[in-house]
C-alpha cells in the first residue's frame, strides 16, 4: 500500500508546482497595444462607459486568500505531512482555483482598459 502512495504523492506534488508556476508566469501585468472595441461600445455615451466601468471594478477583487492566510491549505499540508499524503492534492487544486481567478480578473481588467481608452478617444475627461 505504501508503494502506491509514493508515486501518486510525487505526481500530485509535481502537478501543484506546475500549476502554480504557470499561474504566476501568465500574470505579468502587460496589456496588448491593439485593443479592439465591441460594435456597441462606440454608441455609448461617456456616462454609460463610466457606469459599465463602475460595475466591472468589483469583479477585479481577489476573493481567494493568500497562501499563508488560507486555513484549508494549512490543514492539507498538515494532514499530508502527518497522516495522508494525498491531501497535498488540495494544495494543487487551490492553486488551480487561484489561477482561474487571476485569469478572470485579467479579463475584466482588460475590458476596463478598453473602456478607459474609448473614454479617452471620446474626450470624456475634458469638461
Amino acid at each position: 500500500m505504501k508503494k502506491l502512495f509514493s508515486p501518486l504523492w510525487f505526481l500530485l506534488s509535481l502537478l501543484s508546482i506546475v500549476i502554480s508556476s504557470g499561474a504566476y508566469a501568465m500574470d505579468n501585468g502587460a496589456l496588448p497595444d491593439n485593443i479592439n472595441f465591441a460594435d456597441d461600445d462606440y454608441g455609448k455615451t461617456c456616462i454609460d462607459l463610466e457606469q459599465e466601468m463602475t460595475t466591472l471594478v468589483p469583479l477585479t477583487y481577489a476573493r481567494q486568500p493568500d497562501f499563508y492566510e488560507d486555513p484549508v491549505r494549512g490543514a492539507a499540508i498538515t494532514v499530508g505531512t502527518m497522516i495522508f499524503p494525498l491531501a497535498y492534492g488540495v494544495v494543487g487544486y487551490q492553486e488551480y482555483l487561484g489561477y482561474a481567478e487571476r485569469n478572470s480578473i485579467a479579463t475584466v481588467e482588460l475590458r476596463i482598459e478598453r473602456l478607459r481608452r474609448l473614454k479617452a478617444e471620446k474626450h470624456c475627461f475634458e469638461s
